[in-house]
């Protein structure tokens, strides 16, 4: 029992020591996971929408309605009076105003308050009056005014709202258009780690085939079946592979890093294995667009919308301003406060004011300028929208035939890995039978090798451009 025990820690040990552990599979879904988790440009950008589309479904604060209030305190001690039976030493007042205002969609503005006022009059010199009598007094009114050319029914500040919506559409569209380009820079990180490790498996075996190499000619040399020329070109050539796969675990380091740095880790080092697709199937792979457009040109749309209502709006204010009003108040004076303000309860025969206000812009070249810096804005942002469409229906069309033709090309790499297998297959075989030189051999396995590197660099460069197109 102790033996099995010592013997089933042992295999523990051997298979868990990272050697002989298996490498945990990355699948590219489980790496976008981690990207849009863990990257804080990715985080970031996700804020931003949710801080767009926040401001987009809030209520502009102009058309809330705003509680006003208004305290005033003042002592005169030489009221300035026309009546001379009004004349008096000083006067103490202390208002005190309350009221809540409302501005609609529409141009319509009202306002509705109560006011309080106390009014103490020292060394009235009418002895006729008593001042206790007027001392308090508490009125109502309501106001109403509406704009009837400039901003007429809302027509300025509606504009303003709706440039506002269309800025925060804009901004989401932008920051979803950041994220869909961090997806498709994280794709084609994945893809080209994914592809430079089967490129390091192609040159790990190149190695060890030439350091077999080396021991068989040194086999055949001791038997003087080659020249000494074959040792030394069989060591000249585990030398440069070596060099080969030095340089290419550099690049690998360089790839890891971005890999790494886009799910928020430090350094070179992934213990992962990648997944990556077989040749055949992307061969295969339909090229097709699902949506009409892609977000930045959407967002650049909503930009031309926002452009479009600022200048509706600016049009708007150079509008010249005619208003109507109307206000109705009542007023009642009394020894105290509460009897004053029970008077307001009859509203009978209120004071009533209403009239038109006017105002006109008189620099009218001021004017003509402005119309026509605002008719070739609008227009610069038309065309600038009609561009953009049409360099993206460009770009799309140019993708789709780079990606043909990144097709072909991989199938003719694969081809060409088939024929030259199959040459150094044979020339293996006329190699060991002694028929074919060293020299020989060696051409032959670089140029299938070279054909197997050919093929994975085609690879790599077709699912680049198939996750770019993944981004249309």
């Amino acid at each position: 029992m102790t033996r099995l025990l010592s013997f089933l820690a042992f295999c523990f040990f051997v298979f868990s020591y990272p050697p002989f552990a298996m490498a945990k599979v990355l699948t590219l879904e489980s790496y976008l996971k981690q990207v849009k988790a863990r990257y804080s440009g990715y985080q970031s950008a996700q804020l931003q929408i949710d801080s767009a589309k926040i401001r987009y479904s809030l209520r502009p604060l102009q058309y809330s309605p705003l509680l006003n209030t208004d305290i005033l305190s003042s002592r005169d001690p030489r009221p300035d009076v026309t009546d001379a039976s009004l004349q008096a030493d000083r006067v103490d007042s202390n208002t005190f105003k309350i009221g809540v205002s409302y501005q609609s969609p529409y141009g319509v503005f009202s306002e509705g308050s109560v006011n309080l006022e106390r009014n103490k009059v020292t060394g009235l010199k009418n002895p006729l009056l008593n001042p206790e009598e007027r001392e308090y007094a508490a009125s109502l009114s309501a106001k109403v005014s509406v704009q009837l050319w400039k901003n007429a029914f809302g027509a300025m500040d509606q504009s303003y709202e709706k440039q506002r919506q269309h800025a925060n559409l804009a901004e989401v569209k932008a920051q979803e258009f950041k994220q869909l380009m961090i997806v498709e820079r994280a794709k084609i990180a994945y893809w080209r780690l994914a592809l430079v490790q089967r490129k390091l498996a192609v040159r790990q075996s190149i190695v060890k085939s030439s350091r077999e190499l080396i021991a068989f000619v040194k086999k055949r040399e001791a038997k003087r079946l080659v020249d000494k020329i074959d040792l030394y070109q069989a060591e000249s050539n585990y030398a440069l592979r070596k060099l080969e796969l030095q340089q290419l675990r550099g690049s690998i380091d360089q790839y890891s890093l971005e890999f790494n740095f886009l799910r928020q880790m430090e350094g070179a080092e992934f213990s992962e294995t990648l997944e990556s697709p077989e040749a055949k199937s992307l061969l295969n792979m339909a090229v097709t667009t699902t949506r009409e457009s892609r977000e930045d040109l959407e967002g650049k749309f909503e930009a031309a919308q926002a452009a479009r209502e600022k200048v509706l709006a600016e049009r708007e204010q150079i509008k010249p301003d005619l208003r109507f009003f109307l206000q109705l108040d009542r007023k009642r004076y009394d020894s105290g406060l509460g009897s004053a303000s029970s008077e307001l309860k009859n509203m009978d025969n209120p004071r009533v004011a209403y009239g038109l206000k006017f105002s006109y812009l008189l620099d009218q070249d001021l004017v003509a300028r402005s119309e026509r810096a605002y008719t070739s804005e609008e227009m610069a942002e038309k065309i600038s929208y009609e561009d953009a469409v049409i360099e993206n229906r460009m770009k799309l069309a140019s993708l789709k035939k780079r990606i043909g033709f990144a097709q072909e090309y991989l199938k003719n790499t694969l081809n060409l890995v088939k024929a030259e297998k199959k040459k150094y297959s044979t020339q293996s075989e006329r190699f060991r039978d002694g028929i074919a030189s060293t020299d020989e051999f060696l051409r032959f396995e670089d140029m299938y090798h070279d054909a197997q590197i050919i093929n994975l660099d085609a690879q790599i460069e077709l699912l680049k451009l198939l996750a770019e197109h993944q981004s249309f």
